[in-house]
Formats: structure tokens, sequence, C-alpha cells
């Protein structure tokens, strides 16, 4: 995996566990899967409010949008991975 640069770079690394690079934030990845995970549940409540009374619809849709595979698409879409 070939490291951003510029302001991204920071949240890059907080993403990065350390099998995939030896330039990485483990201590900060704990911190941004917990940002991450609170951000979707958020995007998603706002957008489907009637979800609210689906808790575990809500969760499936977490669950999608945060496996490794999506993450790694959104991460190359926003030139945080190349």
């Amino acid at each position: 995996v070939k490291l951003a640069e510029g302001p991204f770079s920071i949240i890059q690394r907080a993403f990065t566990h350390k099998l995939v690079s030896d330039f990485n934030m483990e201590s900060l990845e704990t911190l941004g899967d917990g940002v991450l995970n609170e951000s979707v549940t958020m995007i998603i409540v706002g957008n489907w409010p009637n979800l609210l009374v689906q808790p575990a619809q809500v969760a499936n849709m977490k669950k999608y949008h945060t496996n490794n595979e999506n993450i790694a698409k959104y991460a190359a879409k926003l030139g945080l991975i190349k």
C-alpha cells in the first residue's frame, strides 16, 4: 500500500494496520474504527430516519459499509490509497 501525502495522510495512517505498512499509527486504529462506525451510523440514520425503528437493518447497513472490502474501495476513491 502506498501512503498518501498531504492533509489526508494522518487520516490514512490512523486507519492503516501494521500488517499493511511499517508506517502506521496502530494506536489510533481503534479510535479511527470508532469514528468510522459512528459516522456511518449517523449517515444511515440521517438519510433513512425510518430505520430507527429497525435497529437490525441499521446494523446490517453499517456492517456492509464498514467491511474491509468496501472501506478499501472508499479509501481508493478518496485517494487515501493507490
